[in-house]
């Protein structure tokens, strides 16, 4: 879980990668967002969640299927790619999906973390997140990064 506070709002984050079988071949993913600024304005709330089902076709790759919710669209069927690794000092994560609905809404959200060990008992934390949004239906699209330091 990660929270975030700038000079535009706040925003907090929980991100959870699941195996639901023994081999790993079958896990349960789930990004959870909400944020809104600092004078709470109902127009400035934003929530995202995904909840996906994902099953490895091979390697680190995985194709899944699911649900999105946001506060503009409500809750869409989702299918789409996932590419993830990891290691005690690393984490990429790629997912490219899109929504099963006529405005067909595509979406790429990567992360990078990097937690280099300092001493035996501290790390470094570094996460560099980034999502693309494109609407298919009126052509139109968005960019969100986000840089974490600890």
């Amino acid at each position: 879980m990660d929270a975030f506070a700038g000079h535009w709002g706040h925003q907090t984050q929980v991100i959870l990668d699941r195996p639901l079988t023994a081999s790993g071949d079958w896990r349960l993913f789930n990004v959870t967002s909400f944020g809104s600024d600092y004078t709470n304005a109902p127009e400035s709330r934003e929530f995202i969640g995904q909840l996906l089902l994902n099953r490895k076709i091979w390697g680190n790759f995985y194709v899944n299927a699911g649900l999105t919710a946001t506060s503009a669209t409500g809750v869409l069927p989702s299918l789409g790619l996932q590419y993830a690794k990891g290691s005690r000092e690393w984490v990429v994560v790629l997912l490219p999906r899109m929504d099963l609905t006529a405005a067909y809404n595509i979406e790429l959200f990567g992360l990078v973390e990097w937690q280099p060990r300092l001493a035996q008992q501290w790390r470094w934390y570094t996460r560099l997140q980034g999502l693309y949004n494109h609407r298919l239906g009126d052509f139109t699209s968005g960019v969100t990064f986000m840089v974490d330091l600890a």
